[in-house]
């Protein structure tokens, strides 16, 4: 009972302290994410930087109340491992500029008679012609399935990516499609949109060509 009470105004000044730092960290992290939108154009770095300068004033003010407690060395560890744990927690950060290149996939349907390998010669040929390419990547081709009115294959190559030039990417991709147009209008290949057969030969019903010589006799 006498170490709680001579240790009673520690414990209050150390929560004051947790209260004040969770305002002030609030505070930091808006400061920060306005300068951040100011010199940066990629939102998921705004909001990781501003959410580093959260977390670090955060843990200052508890390594100061902790110290008010003389309980600083003992938890230090521990606070530091559940503080990168809750970093990784708030959300998936995806670095596509890292390496100066992004990868574009594209996907297309072509109708069942058409011939596969000239479709796929066709397409790499024509996805090859793109300006963006990035230099000693591959064209891949992969077809992934047989849909209800086309067979569905991948096309999928890698271009120059920077950060500040997203519209070089969408040019890209852009491209792609035109190129993969214009190729197969010129090869005649068609690529397919949804169709509906209607099958008048089930058992018990009418096949077509007797229904028209009904409709022409009549």
């Amino acid at each position: 009972m006498n170490s709680f009470i001579i240790m009673l105004p520690n414990f209050i000044v150390a929560i004051l302290i947790v209260l004040l730092t969770v305002i002030l960290a609030k505070l930091v992290r808006k400061f920060a994410y306005r300068m951040m939108k100011r010199i940066s154009k990629n939102e998921a770095i705004d909001r990781l930087t501003s959410s580093i300068a959260f977390f670090l004033f955060f843990i200052l003010g508890i390594f100061i109340a902790l110290r008010v407690l003389n309980l600083d060395k003992t938890v230090t560890s521990l606070l530091a491992g559940l503080g990168i744990v809750g970093l990784i927690m708030q959300g998936k950060y995806t670095h596509f500029s890292i390496n100066g290149e992004r990868r574009i996939d594209l996907d297309v349907g072509i109708s069942y008679g058409d011939d596969l390998d000239k479709v796929e010669k066709v397409t790499l040929e024509a996805i090859k012609q793109i300006s963006y390419l990035q230099k000693g990547k591959p064209v891949d081709l992969y077809f992934k399935e047989f849909g209800d009115s086309a067979i569905i294959f991948s096309v999928r190559y890698w271009v120059d990516y920077h950060t500040a030039d997203y519209l070089r990417y969408l040019r890209a991709q852009s491209q792609g499609i035109k190129n993969i147009k214009k190729a197969f209008d010129k090869n005649d290949i068609a690529i397919t949109f949804p169709i509906r057969t209607i099958d008048f030969g089930i058992k018990g019903g009418k096949s077509l060509s007797d229904m028209l010589k009904e409709s022409n006799s009549s």
